[in-house]
Parts: structure tokens; C-alpha cells; sequence
């Protein structure tokens, strides 16, 4: 921290903008000054707020770590930095450009807070992005956004601290009605309780979903949206415990009446941590998926991401990061289609769990379409053990039998997927293993 100018008294405590709490006090007659903070961590806009009044006395950005104050009000004051609220932006669902209107037309922003308050706030724009400014940082909103030229629709968001989208479906759009209604078998999503979650690839590569619809289904048990046709869409819901479930992908074709079942996760005890995280493949050969599983207990966990990519190939990449926030369990399933079905992947993850970072990777798929009923993790430490344990057997003058046998048994473990190992190392082994061996008919016997 570093003061600019003259101060009649000063007091401050470690800044944490996220507990709106009292972090200066100060008091100045008349004097030009300026008060610099430092490692207030990720760059953000920030807001300064005198905590007697809650009014918003000035705002800035923090640049890589450090903002400077340059604009407050003298005399005897008590201030709090916290974090400012963000933007919205609206996309169109199909150009992801925002929507900007030529002729003045503009985009109705309809925002339902979650929590105690009853206030409605209505904005409109007509460049595309919406100011959060003005809104309570400390509530979840319902958001509903309609316009002319576009399907009216709506979307939970949890934090108005980020910036988030919107997308919009053009009233143009080969489109149908779909309406959702769930059955759930666990107890655990009452209809009042739960939203809907409609996700769909966006980007260049179309591999990282993003929110386009969903909110909670309300008294009557449904929840409609209008989807674009022939497009593949994932579904899920979540509760206000922080609970989830991936029900798999849905592509729409005609106005429809669709019903989400849930059920239990299916998923190993957590044990001494507190938490497991677990992902297998599931189905047969034409229709296998990806099963990824997490529960936490004690409910201590910030964040899990996760992503799929190929074993030795990052650069293929099944599904990107996919961001549960403030869950403590949830599952979700990928479809396997085409070539993918035989593909090794691994599901790369990291969790904020408790002031902690976990990071780790769990290799699942590969050319074998049996379903064993283990553990990826304890299926391969049994495929280990396998080759150590047969090489074991062949020593002395049977070392070069023993490489054979060892690299035809590593083939078949890894065709029958209990091990994940590249078929050119395998290749390559087989071909040496091969070499030694006619090398030891050649010599006499020499080993």
C-alpha cells in the first residue's frame, strides 16, 4: 500500500473485496491525496462504498493486482472496495454476433432477483450489452431478455460480478416447442426447487457448452424453450442445495413434450477425503458415453472443472472445460459416437475444494468394449501388475521369451481396454521383442 498526499489519520486491514466488509478508515481536511492498494489478486473492476450509507462513492480497476483510490470525499470516512458488477451481453444463437439494432429497436432486459426482494428491474439496450451497475451484488437473478425478430427467452445467473450471456433464436430459425417436465425418482429435485439447464457448443470448434436457456420449473412441473431443429443440446438440472445431474443430449425435431427422469448417482464412497471424483465409460458398442461423477460430503467444495481430451492428443478435445460452481455433487454424461466410441480419452480436472487446489486425470475409453466393473485407476494398476508379474517369471535364458510374451500380453490387456498404452509403443516393443528373439536362435542360444 502506498499513501500520496497528506492524511489525518489512517487504518486499514488485509482488503479481501469479496466480504463487503469495512477495510479503511481515514479522515482528511482539505488535502489532496491518493492511496494506492496492492494484491487485491485478479484483475476486476472494483467499487468503493462508504459502509455507513452504502452509497457508491467511486469506482476503479484493478490492474495487474493494484488499484489506486484518487477520488474520495475528505472528512471522516469508513469505505469497504468490493467487487463491481459486470455486463450482460446478448448474442445471436447462430452468428454469436451481438444483437445491435439500426433502427432503434430495442432489447427488453426483465431481471427477477432470487432472494427476499420482490423488485422487478427492467433495462433495455440497443447496442447489445447491459450494465449490471445498480443491481444487488449479493443476489441470484432469473433474466428474461425478448426483442423484436427473436424468441423471448430465459436464463439463471448465479453471480452479476461476471460478465455473462445471453443467446437469442431468430424468430427465422427452423425451431420447435419443447416442453420439459420432470420426473424426478430421488427425492432430491422438487419441482419448485429445481431449474433446467439447455446447453449447446459455442465457438469456433463447437466444443465448449454454454447456458442458452432454463429456469426453474415452477408450480406446474414445466419449463418450455424454444430450440433451434437438428441441433444437439445438453440437459441438466440442478437444485438450490448445489446438487446436479447431467441428463444426457437432446436434439430437437418437432414441437414436443419431453419428461427428464433423475436418478441416484452411482458413484464410490468418498472415503478419508471427503470427496470422490470418478468417470468410466458406460453402454455398448453404438451407444457408449462418458459417465463423470463428484460428491462431496461436507459440502466444501468451490469448484470443479473438468475437460476431455485424447490420451497423447490434447489437441483433440472430446468436450472443453466444462465450471460446476458451488456444487457438492453432480454427474454428467458424454456421448461417444463414431471413432470416438474407440478412442482413449482422459478427463483432466481440478477442484477448489476448501482453500485447496486438487488437480488430477482419469484415462477411460479405449479399443475394448468390454464394461469392467472397476475403477479405471485400480484397472489399469492391475494391468501393471499383470506385465510386471509375468516378466517376473522369465529370467536367465528366458529373458528374451519373456519379452515376447510380455509384449504380446500388453497388446491384448490394451485391446481388451484394461490398459491405455499408444499401439505404435506396443508396435515397437513387439518388433524388438521379435528381433531379440531370432537374435537368440541366430548365436546359438546366447541370452
Amino acid at each position: 500500500m502506498a499513501i500520496e498526499g497528506e492524511l489525518d489519520s489512517f487504518e486499514y486491514r488485509d482488503i479481501d473485496i469479496s466480504d463487503n466488509s469495512t477495510d479503511i478508515r481515514y479522515d482528511a481536511t482539505g488535502y489532496d491525496f491518493e492511496i494506492t492498494l496492492h494484491d487485491l489478486g485478479e484483475d476486476t473492476g472494483v467499487q468503493i462504498v462508504d459502509t455507513e450509507s452504502g452509497e457508491i462513492v467511486d469506482s476503479a480497476e484493478v490492474q495487474d493486482g493494484s488499484v489506486t483510490l484518487d477520488d474520495l470525499e475528505t472528512g471522516s470516512n469508513e469505505i469497504s472496495i468490493q467487487n463491481a458488477p459486470d455486463e450482460l451481453e446478448i448474442r445471436d444463437e447462430q452468428t454469436e454476433e451481438l444483437i445491435e439494432s439500426a433502427d432503434g429497436e430495442e432489447v427488453e432486459v426483465r431481471f427477477f432477483p432470487e432472494g427476499d426482494s420482490e423488485q422487478v428491474e427492467t433495462r433495455t439496450t440497443t447496442n447489445g450489452v447491459v450494465d449490471f451497475s445498480g443491481l444487488p451484488t449479493d443476489e441470484e437473478f432469473v433474466i428474461t431478455v425478448s426483442t423484436e425478430g427473436y424468441e423471448t427467452r430465459s436464463i439463471y445467473i448465479d453471480s452479476i460480478l461476471y460478465q455473462q450471456t445471453v443467446y437469442l433464436l431468430s424468430t427465422d430459425a427452423d425451431s420447435s416447442l419443447i416442453t420439459f417436465s420432470l420426473n424426478d425418482r430421488t427425492d432430491a429435485f422438487p419441482d419448485s426447487d429445481t431449474r433446467l439447464v439447455v446447453q449447446k457448443p459455442i465457438g469456433e470448434e463447437n466444443t465448449e457448452y454454454r447456458n442458452i436457456a432454463g429456469e426453474y420449473f415452477g408450480a406446474d412441473g414445466e419449463q418450455s424453450d424454444t430450440l433451434e431443429n437438428g441441433e444437439r443440446y445438453r440437459l441438466s438440472v440442478e437444485n438450490r442445495d448445489g446438487q446436479s445431474r447431467s441428463l444426457g443430449a437432446f436434439t430437437p425435431v418437432t414441437d414436443d413434450i419431453i419428461t427428464l427422469e433423475t436418478g441416484q448417482v452411482d458413484i464410490g464412497p468418498p472415503g478419508d477425503s471427503g470427496y470422490v471424483f470418478d468417470a468410466s465409460t458406460q453402454g455398448e458398442d453404438d451407444a457408449q458415453e462418458i459417465q463423470v461423477s463428484y460428491r462431496d460430503e461436507d459440502d466444501l467444495t468451490d469448484r470443479v472443472d473438468y475437460r476431455i481430451v485424447e490420451q497423447y492428443n490434447e489437441s483433440n478435445v472430446l468436450q472443453d472445460w466444462v465450471s460446476e460452481i458451488d456444487v457438492n455433487e453432480f454427474q454428467d454424461t458424454i456421448p461417444l459416437e463414431g471413432d470416438d466410441a474407440s478412442t482413449n480419452w482422459v478427463i483432466q480436472y481440478e477442484i477448489n475444494r476448501d482453500g485447496e487446489t486438487i488437480s488430477d486425470s482419469i484415462p477411460v475409453g479405449g479399443i475394448g468394449s468390454f464394461n469392467w466393473p472397476l475403477n479405471p485407476k485400480w484397472l489399469q494398476a492391475f494391468g501393471l501388475f499383470a506385465i510386471v508379474g509375468t516378466a517376473s517369471l522369465f529370467g536367465g535364458a528366458m529373458s528374451r521369451t519373456g519379452g515376447l510374451v510380455v509384449s504380446v500380453l500388453a497388446f491384448g490387456l490394451t485391446a481388451f481396454g484394461v490398459l491405455s498404452i499408444p499401439y505404435p509403443m506396443l508396435m515397437l516393443a513387439g518388433v524388438v521383442a521379435v528381433l531379440f528373439k531370432f537374435a537368440e536362435q541366430g548365436d546359438g542360444g546366447f541370452v
